[in-house]
């Protein structure tokens, strides 16, 4: 978790957030959305919201209404109460990478593994600036789909007890993940508190399919965090300019946002996004420019404009091997991140190849960034002691301050934290787990 004391400057006016708003009114109220999911589309007809076939239309009184009502910030608990953390204040959370197939590590590219997956927790357990775990660091292709999710969830829970992103899609693997947690925490201290943080994405343009739409409605009935977040390519599944994928997208993230309030209003929302611009000539998806970097930035104004949480991808980069690319890529979108305001920094290590792959070499190198920018973020100490007015008398003109008491005993902390390697995985130390529990985890 890194403080955010410094903003940048905004790139969108008032002007600019009051005109994406009404569009994306306008979107909602005459186009709508596809809802592909009949348990969702009741939602919508049960609350009086207007649907046709698999379309829904949401008036702009319904839609500012309701998202008014969803909470600013919100504790998300963790196994360790030590390691519960607030989302929607002054500070970024960090999460690691979400979904990526390959390891790249010896100059190498491969599928994860299990074996991968596990190291990959306790690396980021360890880690002191990343405050969230789980998820799908890493897909380990050596398991059955079946029983991928409820094995990942289980070694976050086994290796780390830092705060909660929850594994699986669809209803069957969400409602795995909850009666494993219902082992774990109980059923009422489930539902009254929030423990696992998910995220769920449309189905870019202007669609949600029908398992994410089971993963929100399973998620929102519990009340667990929901990052709902849009992945549109510009010029291919939204429009090429940035305006018009802002405008796209935020209609596409407030229609799940809806939804979610409708089947829960205890349910937190957080306002997300893997958008990112395409490479035209090869149809890629591209991170590591400053197009990318302007929508983290807008992003974390246009939920503010809302009053809602933000999520990105921070630390991603197009490079493909730990290069200066791969550095100065990653570099301008944390510090793109941290300097908006951003609440949630998802692949804030390791992440390599746009959202591809997770480098071991990247992750130590990821450190370095981290600690700087966590540095930068600390004021400047201005006091009497600081100022040195004495110090600068005593040594005087043309000698130096080397030896000086004032520099002596401040030589530790001269430029903040040490910028080099952290290698978490030197210090992991495995956290407690009740036995029994354990038990009952295994047996899932």
């Amino acid at each position: 978790m890194i403080k955010n004391n410094i903003h940048l400057q905004n790139k969108l006016s008032k002007d600019d957030l009051d005109l994406i708003h009404e569009n994306s009114v306008q979107l909602l109220e005459n186009e709508g959305i596809i809802i592909d999911n009949k348990k969702a589309l009741q939602v919508f007809k049960n609350n009086g919201i207007k649907t046709k076939d698999k379309k829904v239309y949401i008036s702009r009184q319904r839609l500012e209404k309701i998202i008014s009502e969803i909470p600013e910030s919100f504790e998300l608990k963790a196994r360790n109460p030590e390691h519960n953390i607030e989302i929607g204040n002054d500070n970024s959370v960090l999460g690691p990478p979400l979904g990526p197939p390959f390891i790249y590590e010896n100059e190498d590219r491969r599928y994860g593994t299990y074996k991968d997956y596990i190291k990959l927790i306790k690396s980021f357990h360890s880690n002191p600036y990343i405050d969230l775990v789980g998820g799908d660091v890493i897909a380990p292709t050596d398991i059955d789909k079946d029983n991928r999710h409820k094995k990942m969830f289980y070694a976050a829970l086994k290796y780390s007890d830092k705060a909660l992103i929850g594994t699986g899609s669809g209803e069957k693997e969400i409602k795995d993940i909850l009666n494993m947690s219902k082992i774990l925490f109980g059923e009422d201290e489930l539902k009254n508190n929030y423990y696992i943080l998910k995220m769920i994405g449309a189905s870019s343009p202007l669609s949600y399919n029908r398992t994410a739409l089971n993963t929100l409605i399973n998620l929102a009935e519990y009340s667990q965090p929901i990052a709902i977040y849009s992945q549109i390519l510009a010029g291919m599944t939204g429009p090429i300019t940035l305006a018009g994928l802002l405008t796209q997208q935020n209609a596409e993230i407030l229609a799940g946002a809806v939804l979610i309030h409708l089947i829960n209003p205890n349910t937190p929302v957080i306002y997300s996004t893997t958008s990112s611009v395409t490479d035209m000539k090869s149809g890629s998806i591209t991170v590591g420019n400053g197009q990318y970097a302007k929508i983290i930035s807008a992003v974390a104004q246009i939920a503010d404009y809302y009053n809602l949480p933000s999520l990105v991808a921070g630390g991603v980069t197009d490079a493909k091997d730990t290069n200066n690319q791969a550095g100065f890529e990653t570099m301008l979108n944390m510090y793109t991140s941290l300097e908006s305001g951003v609440d949630v920094i998802a692949y804030s290590s390791g992440s390599i190849a746009e959202y591809l792959g997770v480098s071991y070499d990247k992750m130590q190198k990821d450190n370095a960034i981290l600690e700087t920018l966590n540095n930068f973020q600390e004021n400047i100490e201005v006091n009497k002691e600081t100022i040195a007015r004495e110090t600068i008398k005593e040594v005087g003109a043309g000698n130096n301050f080397m030896t000086h008491s004032h520099t002596m005993e401040r030589l530790e902390n001269r430029n903040g934290k040490k910028n080099s390697d952290l290698k978490p995985l030197d210090n992991y130390e495995k956290p407690y787990l009740d036995k029994e529990i354990n038990q009952k985890l295994q047996e899932i």
